[in-house]
């Protein structure tokens, strides 16, 4: 067994309501979904969300926030290619990188990779 990955591209992260975005056919990220994580990992990220989520909103809480996003880009996001208009944008390694991207993108990476499952194909062990 092994845990699959997929490349997803990032029209698809920020869903087909983003239309002030544009993206190019070499905008994409490898990303290896949450959820293939041992159910101890899960569980610790699941703990966390849900601190993070009781915080509120003041400085403290967004800050904390923001670096459960960056965590979760670690976790599972193996590769990132996103061009802009001035060359690469890189993943964020920062809060302030992560705040530097479009809101659309930025909103929208938190829900994608808390709850992304990958994309069903055809399962190869069963006859056809």
């Amino acid at each position: 067994m092994r845990v699959r990955t997929f490349t997803v591209p990032f029209a698809k992260i920020v869903g087909e309501d983003a239309h002030e975005l544009e993206f190019g056919p070499d905008d994409y990220l490898v990303i290896r979904p949450l959820f293939g994580l041992s159910k101890t990992e899960i569980e610790a990220w699941a703990e966390r969300i849900g601190e993070v989520e009781k915080l509120g909103t003041d400085p403290e809480a967004i800050a904390a926030a923001d670096q459960l996003i960056l965590d979760l880009l670690g976790a599972a996001v193996l590769t990132w290619h996103l061009d802009g208009p001035d060359g690469p944008i890189e993943k964020p390694g920062t809060p302030e990188a992560l705040n530097a991207l479009p809101g659309a993108l930025a909103g929208s990476l938190y829900r994608f990779l808390t709850t992304y499952r990958g994309e069903a194909t055809a399962n190869p062990t069963t006859r056809g």
